[in-house]
Formats: structure tokens, C-alpha cells, sequence
């Protein structure tokens, strides 16, 4: 089967899509560089000028997060958690010190 028109240039295999303001973007670091670093594989990002922050989950959008907290959560899984619970990162630990991480010393 040949793909032509807009069947050509639109991919189907991201998982989720992330839709983020331009202007929550510039002013929150942590979100710009998940954002940035987030696989195009799986991750779709459209960045608006207007609206709200949100991640869709799946092709048909059934599940939606708004959340920031959720979102960051959803998008780095477990990696964000430990890099959080390591004693040098902050003085009050994610997990309570008790993430792999922070066994390895």
C-alpha cells in the first residue's frame, strides 16, 4: 500500500501528547527540559500560545492528565522519583531515603 496526502506525513506511534502553554514552558525549568529530552518516538509535544497543560494519554485521548505534578510524574516514571530521593539533591527526601538511589550511596 503506497501512503499518500496527510497519511504520509503523520506519525501514529506516539503514545501520548503533551500540550503545553509557550509561556508556562519559558518559566518552568523543569518541565522545559522534560519537554525537550521526552523521545519523539513516543512523546508528541505541541507547544500553544493559549490554553491549558495537559498530556494525552493514548491515540484516542481517553485518559488526560492536567496536573503538572501528574504530568512530570507520567512522563519519567520511577528515574524522576529516585534522581529526587538522593541525599544531595534536596533536604527533604522524595521517597524518605528509601529509593534504590539512595541505597548506592
Amino acid at each position: 500500500r503506497t501512503m499518500t496526502g496527510s497519511e504520509a506525513t503523520t506519525s501514529r506511534s506516539a503514545l501520548v501528547t503533551l500540550t503545553v502553554p509557550s509561556k508556562e514552558l519559558a518559566a518552568d525549568p523543569l518541565l522545559s527540559i522534560v519537554a525537550s529530552v521526552a523521545s519523539p518516538y513516543q512523546t508528541s509535544v505541541k507547544i500553544v500560545k493559549k490554553g491549558d497543560l495537559s498530556l494525552i494519554l493514548g491515540p484516542d485521548g481517553a485518559e488526560t492528565l492536567t496536573h503538572r505534578n501528574a504530568v512530570l510524574r507520567a512522563l519519567c516514571g520511577m528515574g524522576l522519583h529516585n534522581a529526587l530521593d538522593t541525599f544531595g539533591s534536596t533536604p527533604l527526601l522524595f521517597l524518605g531515603g528509601h529509593a534504590a538511589r539512595s541505597y548506592a550511596g
